[in-house]
């Protein structure tokens, strides 16, 4: 591990750059892990260029879980953090907690005369009050993507993407670096249950960011390490076919700087198209370089995945009780056994490229190692809620085992013991209902959330209940939204969750066309409509032994927190 004190505030880590791999490569390890001091950055410098201490700063949309956590990074950088969002809540609440002065609703008076930098989420609208405000006196505006960009700019990058798991490991990774001694900054799209919420400030000069490849919002960023976990079709309302997504995340890959570092799945086929451009783009650049007396190097190119042919690799993979374990090997070398909490196989890629990622960074790999079974998981993905005793059951073996505290107005309530799939959370056949949530919302992510579910659990029965996100991406992956349930008995759908969708788009499905489709490739389904008539009929026909997981990106979580508080109420 590389950490060194620069003589104040902040430290400073090494990123590998070519120098230090090739004597990396010499010792035989293949990865390297000091870097030269060009390439360092102060924190301190940053902060009074960016005028972070004392800068005023106002977010439209404050309330969303990237945008608040971006505002909890500046407070935390000792900015004055104004805002506002339709609607107050827990993340409005805990930013106003925290020193900000958030509002309820849009308004013109909202935004300080004193503001100089206004932040807008994605839903925000040209015609949006504060935004015109903004506009009219001049204030530098950016989307939440381009001022990630350009904070990223002045930091040593770390960016995280990918069709699936891109904030499952770019928690994981925060994690194991905070485990093992380096404090990076960070902004995640979800909750880190372990770390407090989906942002933080360290004392290094390391950022590490999830980059969503939604409306193409990552290539705002120019990362010196970037990692790519898989490339599928998503998004159509923003990107014409899977070509267009690939030639995207080669935009995005192509933004890694000199010296840099891509850190890439070598088992998924268009992860592999995206190698092989860059790789034809460098030889032809190293010469163009070589012709100018250019000393940077492009970034290089790390694999990851259980082929054994990838740089990294993992060996002997095997369950035990439930759980991972497995050898990971680097250019045919042993690194050393691990073990991982989170369970399905996807998770076993993504402990890779955690690994991949955090060695390049500069830590030591046996260390990386030890602190990846310590990790619990992430806010909605694959969280258990509870563990509770069957309506009318008095038998002492149905007691309940775990819960999390629900609070009053339905909402789940901060638990930093939260986490998905602890040791004691696989119940014994016929003992509880278990109750779990999942952000799942793509037919590949079904597939590994339900397999991974049953692995962990082998439930007596598992239910699903399916809220489809968007109706575009409804139409558009249809068919494969109707194979993704084979690894549930029983699966609810209820009406699915409306988001930018366009008229034509709603027109052309909805979750009655759905149902029939699941249904004709062999599921046991039915279509309830509303969040109260499916907790009525889970309370009716939901028995002991069984698992409940409610699964999407909209508000489908509302029915794991009512079903829960109508089995407390029925204890």
């Amino acid at each position: 591990m590389t950490m060194e004190d620069v003589g104040s505030r902040t430290r400073s880590v090494a990123v590998a750059g070519p120098v230090a791999h090739l004597e990396a490569a010499v010792a035989g390890t293949g990865f390297g892990n000091v870097h030269a001091a060009a390439h360092r950055y102060e924190v301190v410098d940053i902060m009074s260029r960016l005028k972070l201490a004392g800068g005023r700063y106002h977010f439209i949309g404050a309330g969303g879980v990237g945008m608040s956590g971006l505002a909890r990074l500046l407070l935390g950088k000792k900015a004055i953090v104004t805002g506002s969002d339709q609607n107050s809540g827990a993340a409005t609440s805990r930013l106003n907690g925290l020193g900000a002065r958030i509002y309820a609703g849009h308004s013109a008076d909202n935004l300080d005369p004193a503001t100089e930098v206004v932040v807008i989420s994605a839903a925000i609208k040209e015609s949006n009050p504060e935004l015109q405000m903004a506009r009219r006196r001049g204030c530098r505006v950016f989307k939440y993507a381009q001022f990630l960009g350009e904070l990223m700019e002045h930091f040593q990058g770390v960016a995280i993407s990918g069709t699936h798991g891109k904030s499952t490991t770019t928690g994981w990774l925060v994690y194991t670096l905070k485990q093992i001694g380096i404090d990076p900054n960070f902004v995640v799209g979800a909750d880190v249950l372990q770390l407090d919420g989906s942002s933080g400030c360290g004392d290094t000069d390391l950022f590490v960011v999830e980059a969503c490849e939604y409306d193409r919002s990552f290539h705002n960023f120019k990362p010196s390490i970037a990692c790519v976990l898989n490339i599928e079709r998503d998004h159509l309302d923003c990107y014409k076919d899977e070509a267009d997504i690939v030639d995207s995340f080669h935009q995005f890959a192509k933004g890694v700087r000199p010296n840099g570092v891509l850190i890439a799945n070598g088992e998924d086929m268009n992860v592999r198209k995206l190698i092989d451009r860059l790789e034809d783009g460098r030889n032809r650049g190293t010469m163009e370089a070589l012709m100018r007396g250019d000393a940077s190097s492009p970034p290089r190119i790390v694999t990851f995945g259980l082929d054994p042919r990838c740089n990294v690799s993992a060996h002997n993979v095997r369950q035990q009780s439930g759980f991972y374990h497995f050898d990971v090997f680097q250019d045919g070398r042993p690194l050393g056994p691990t073990r991982i909490s989170l369970p399905g196989l996807h998770n076993v890629r993504n402990a890779l490229a955690v690994i991949a990622t955090a060695v390049s960074i500069g830590a030591e790999a046996d260390q990386v190692l030890e602190s990846l079974d310590g990790f619990k998981g992430m806010d909605r993905r694959l969280m258990l809620k509870g563990i509770l005793p069957a309506p009318g059951s008095k038998s002492e073996k149905d007691h309940i085992d775990r819960i999390d505290p629900i609070d009053e107005g339905g909402n789940e309530a901060p638990q930093p013991q939260r986490g998905a799939f602890p040791p004691q959370s696989r119940p014994a056949p016929g003992r509880g209902i278990c109750v779990l949530d999942d952000y799942a919302h793509h037919p590949t992510e079904i597939q590994a959330s339900l397999k991974a579910i049953r692995e962990r659990y082998q439930p007596r029965r598992l239910w699903c209940v399916f809220q489809a996100h968007q109706y575009g991406r409804t139409h558009a992956l249809l068919d494969e939204f109707a194979h993704s349930f084979a690894q549930a008995d029983k699966v609810i759908i209820p009406e699915i969750y409306f988001a930018r969708d366009s008229q034509a788009s709603c027109d052309a499905v909805n979750a009655e066309i759905l149902t029939e489709r699941i249904r004709a490739c062999g599921a046991d389904v039915q279509h309830i409509a509303t969040f109260a008539a499916v907790c009525d009929y889970l309370e009716q026909n939901v028995d002991a032994g069984d698992v409940v997981v409610t699964m999407g990106a909209g508000d489908v979580w509302k029915v794991s927190d009512e079903y829960i508080q109508r089995l407390r109420r029925n204890r």
